[in-house]
């Protein structure tokens, strides 16, 4: 607690102006906590809701052992489920703009909830190739290998029934 009140009281340039965008739930109505604990970790900004850290890198994140560390603590960080959004000190003081419109864009992703497919038109992933029809004697072993095992083993059992008649 007393690590979170320090950082807040000397926040760095580029953190106070991100802090000023964020506060009051002005980014897309959410609201940002700033320095808050994530396990023994500590994030420059946080949304409870979205499950979603904003990190700002200053110079010192550059150097060869900060980079390790920084790998590290996100592996962690991620493992609570939770997103890192990572800009640096110049990002903030040269495009401002820029940072805002993608916490933005990454929140409104978050948010849009994926409709279930209800039939009708296929999702776009389906139409790559028409469905064809194989009979038993076009079905060779490397089309076996795209198929549910279940699927499989009916069409195992069926030729076996088939041979014998």
């Amino acid at each position: 607690m007393a690590k979170r009140k320090a950082l807040r009281s000397n926040m760095p340039l580029a953190e106070v102006i991100l802090w000023s965008r964020l506060k009051g739930k002005q980014m897309e109505g959410y609201k940002f906590r700033r320095q808050y604990s994530i396990g023994h970790f500590v994030v420059d900004f946080y949304c409870i809701a979205l499950r979603l850290a904003i990190e700002v890198e200053g110079d010192s994140h550059y150097a060869e052992n900060e980079q390790l560390y920084d790998t590290e603590r996100q592996k962690q960080i991620k493992a609570y489920g939770i997103e890192v959004l990572r800009f640096t000190n110049r990002d903030i003081y040269e495009k401002l703009e820029g940072v805002l419109l993608n916490i933005a864009e990454r929140i409104k992703q978050i948010t849009t909830p994926t409709p279930p497919y209800k039939g009708g038109d296929l999702p776009t992933q389906y139409e790559k190739e028409p469905i064809k029809t194989v009979t038993s004697n076009e079905l060779k072993t490397e089309d076996c290998r795209l198929l549910d095992f279940s699927l499989l083993v009916t069409i195992n059992l069926l030729l076996s029934l088939t041979s014998n008649l």
